[in-house]
């Protein structure tokens, strides 16, 4: 056992410990007064997360992984804030524009909320690797901005732009006076068509844009910084409804019909190595194969609203699920070593029924990544159990 101790990272990695504990109690937290203003923004009805219900048996063996809500949500508003980008480490997988920001306030104290990252020990990874994260220089930006996203490195994925960055900007909305409004947005964008179609819906205007990766760093006159319940773990009380009724959900009328397999064959991560016996399966019992790849927004609002089941594997598409009508059938295919619980509580908010079917990743694959395996029997008896069986057809019949 001794002989495999690694006593330099063994070093390094008990550094960078004692640095974050230091760090954190040195931060500025939500709630305190001083050298930032701390606004409550329970009082406009952002509250904390939806509370857990009880969960059937299959709910319950999916074995969620989960971390604690935000207990005071509400908003910094941060005077002459120094605003550093950090790349994410790069696994390969990532958007290139992907940043995350770190708020400072005094040199080596930042804000804290989730996600923020720990400077000292940026600047000790920057030291060690001969880079050095922090610009002597940056850019200034004039008057007041809102920092909106920054839970996860990569922000630039469609469940997260929808629920962290769209759901800051109506959290700002509905806590703010018009006279406190931000002039500009912090966001991180990477100029895809869909993001721009989200912000033109919700009526974020081009110029109002500030990409993350636009700069390394950054001080701004004022700076407005949500906190509240964001990427994949927990998901603010009624933030469904808010962005339905700030998008403006399609109505395709009272009946709607189809049923619907949302596949990945349009992306390398987590892939499903049986996808042709998937999709195979999934015409024996008329079910569309669709592919959102390509799709309008609207196009992909529309094609949800009209589905009476929906089966996909686990995937930042299923964050469509929001246009749904209530009592829509939601089969996932959940990654076994990926079960983020983000779709589960979509379906919560809009009253849709969610069953799960674990899915055996690749054991030795990063499980973001790794591809997956669908059991087509467990799949076949979950769609019987909810009567969606083989058509037969009409010389078999008579």
């Amino acid at each position: 056992m001794a002989s495999r101790l690694n006593p330099r990272g063994w070093a390094k990695g008990m550094l960078l410990k004692g640095l974050r504990a230091f760090e954190d109690i040195a931060s500025v937290r939500p709630g305190a007064q001083g050298v930032v203003r701390w606004i409550d923004s329970s009082m406009a009805g952002w509250g904390a997360a939806d509370a857990d219900p009880p969960w059937t048996r299959e709910q319950a063996q999916a074995g969620w992984t989960e971390k604690d809500p935000v207990e005071n949500p509400g908003v910094f508003h941060v005077p002459m804030a120094d605003v550093c980008m950090f790349k994410p480490r790069d696994d390969g997988a990532r958007n290139t524009q992907d940043r995350r920001a770190a708020v400072r306030v005094q040199p080596f104290r930042r804000i804290a909320y989730p996600g923020a990252p720990y400077l000292l020990a940026q600047r000790v990874r920057g030291i060690v690797s001969k880079r050095y994260p922090f610009p002597r220089t940056g850019a200034h930006l004039h008057g007041r901005v809102a920092l909106l996203g920054n839970e996860v490195s990569d922000a630039c994925n469609y469940y997260h732009f929808w629920i962290d960055t769209v759901g800051d900007f109506l959290m700002l909305r509905e806590a703010f006076p018009p006279d406190l409004q931000p002039e500009r947005f912090l966001i991180s964008y990477s100029g895809q068509p869909w993001q721009e179609q989200i912000l033109d819906m919700i009526g974020i205007m081009p110029h109002q844009v500030i990409p993350y990766a636009d700069y390394e760093r950054v001080t701004v006159d004022e700076l407005l910084v949500p906190v509240r319940d964001k990427g994949a773990m927990n998901m603010t009380s009624g933030l469904v409804d808010r962005i339905r009724g700030a998008a403006g959900h399609p109505s395709v009328g009272s009946n709607p019909d189809r049923l619907l397999y949302i596949s990945r064959g349009d992306t390398t991560r987590r892939p499903v190595r049986n996808e042709a016996d998937v999709q195979a399966l999934m015409h024996r019992h008329g079910i569309e194969v669709k592919e959102l790849s390509g799709m309008a927004v609207i196009e992909q609002m529309a094609l949800f609203a009209s589905a009476r089941l929906v089966v996909a594997t686990h995937g930042a598409g299923l964050t469509n699920l929001m246009w749904c009508e209530e009592g829509t059938k939601v089969i996932e295919l959940l990654p076994d070593r990926h079960r983020v619980p983000c779709f589960r509580d979509i379906c919560r908010q809009r009253k849709l029924e969610h069953q799960v079917i674990l899915c055996p990743q690749t054991p030795a694959e990063d499980a973001l990544s790794a591809s997956m395996e669908v059991s087509l029997q467990d799949l076949e008896a979950v769609l019987m159990a909810h009567g969606f069986r083989v058509p037969v057809p009409i010389s078999a019949a008579g």
